[in-house]
């Protein structure tokens, strides 16, 4: 990355929205992407970053508004990098991440056809029942989200996508946290959270330093919340809470994935469901990446044996318990990566998967696990993505194969104000 060789006021019309929030615009033949404008605007726009294959800019005035623009609620908007749409109208929000969705998968996937997309969306705010916060002691407590693309920390007093216990939560642990009795509390730099739907009950842990993809976080409490009073647990206690989805109860707890939507996580096991129910033989269903369970369950109720297959040990805990909370039987676990499991069936010759549920990281499918799936060649696939990039070039290399149909491509608003999109693609095995 370089600064940019292009100083100065540019003023550009923006020809349409990307994935990341950014509206696309041209400046000297080159593309520049500009942070909260809309398709057809003109905008007044300088140029912050020269990445080579293209510009970022950042947006000075609008010249010419869309009529989707709106004046964006939330006071913190224009410094948190927490939202990213909160400038587009509520019901276009959607229908725009789909369009960059059905952009990225047209270009990459010239010989499958692609199913119209149906969307699906829930209460645009108040939806969301777990987060990460960052912490800052000195000079005073700030407690808040980055600035974008930056450690700039942003105080928030509340946020607008928050469940409303979370929002309690964050006003009770600013108001209480100098007070609660944890030795070395300025240590900790993270407050993770998530909240019961129903209840709205909360658990919390603090962290003495952040916690990375590949690396078990450090605890240096619990926090739970009792009679509005924050109360600090040493970390060696085993902590969770339960909560319903649909008709399964599962044990929640703050340091393992859970899907954050609270009104629309059921319609997420519904359609799961449904699409177990209409395939064909229900002997095996695999369930790589299966976290604490979340779809594990409903396929174990539609299948003679499940297979679930998750690294990360308080996940799998919270799986085996949440099997057994639920009396779901024919449940399978393998305790490894993705690609441990798939190495050990291949030397194994196991039987034929009838339906295959990914539900990867943002990363995606890695080469080695999308070539065991043409292998392995499943019935039915149900690949569910928080990424439309990563799932577009997984599709193109099933697609090459010649194997796979998509028969439905859901496309779930889980994250409003956001640029992110929940997909759920569903392929059958071609005769």
């Amino acid at each position: 990355m370089k600064k940019s060789s292009l100083p100065g006021v540019h003023t550009l019309r923006v020809e349409k929205l990307i994935y990341g929030g950014m509206g696309l615009a041209r400046l000297g033949g080159r593309v520049l992407f500009v942070p909260g404008s809309l398709p057809g605007e003109v905008v007044q726009a300088s140029v912050e970053e020269d990445r080579g294959d293209y510009l970022r800019g950042r947006l000075l005035a609008v010249c010419e508004a869309s009529r989707l623009r709106r004046e964006p609620s939330c006071p913190y908007y224009e410094d948190c990098g927490g939202c990213h749409l909160q400038h587009l109208q509520d019901e276009e929000q959607l229908a725009s991440k789909v369009d960059v969705l059905m952009e990225m998968l047209r270009r990459q996937l010239r010989q499958m056809e692609i199913p119209d997309p149906i969307p699906i969306a829930g209460p645009p705010w108040r939806y969301r029942r777990s987060a990460r916060f960052q912490l800052q002691w000195l000079p005073e407590l700030k407690i808040g989200f980055y600035q974008p693309r930056s450690r700039h920390l942003v105080d928030l007093r509340q946020c607008p996508l928050l469940c409303p216990a979370l929002n309690d939560s964050l006003a009770r642990f600013r108001s209480q946290a100098k007070s609660i009795d944890i030795k070395e509390i300025h240590k900790a730099v993270g407050w993770k959270t998530i909240s019961t739907w129903e209840g709205g009950e909360t658990l919390s842990v603090l962290l003495d330093r952040p916690a990375h993809r590949d690396e078990e976080p450090k605890v240096l409490s619990y926090i739970s919340e009792e009679a509005s009073n924050l109360r600090a647990h040493p970390p060696g206690r085993d902590f969770a809470m339960q909560d319903r989805v649909g008709r399964w109860q599962y044990r929640i707890h703050p340091l393992s994935f859970f899907q954050a939507n609270g009104f629309l996580a059921p319609r997420l096991l519904e359609l799961v469901e449904e699409h177990c129910r209409t395939s064909g033989s229900r002997s095996l269903a695999v369930d790589l990446y299966a976290g604490s369970g979340f779809f594990t369950l409903p396929l174990s109720a539609h299948f003679s044996r499940t297979v679930a297959v998750e690294k990360e040990p308080l996940a799998a805990r919270l799986a085996e318990e949440n099997a057994r909370m639920n009396a779901c039987r024919g449940i399978d676990r393998a305790f490894c990566t993705v690609e441990e499991w798939i190495q050990a069936e291949q030397m194994q010759a196991k039987a034929a998967i009838d339906l295959l549920l990914v539900d990867p990281p943002r990363e995606g499918l890695g080469r080695a696990v999308s070539e065991w799936v043409l292998r392995k060649a499943p019935q039915r696939i149900l690949y569910v993505s928080c990424s439309p990039p990563t799932l577009a070039r997984d599709l193109k290399r099933w697609e090459q194969a010649g194997s796979y149909r998509m028969v439905q491509l859901y496309c779930l608003d889980l994250f409003p104000q956001t640029f992110h999109l929940e997909t759920v693609a569903v392929l059958d095995r071609m005769e």
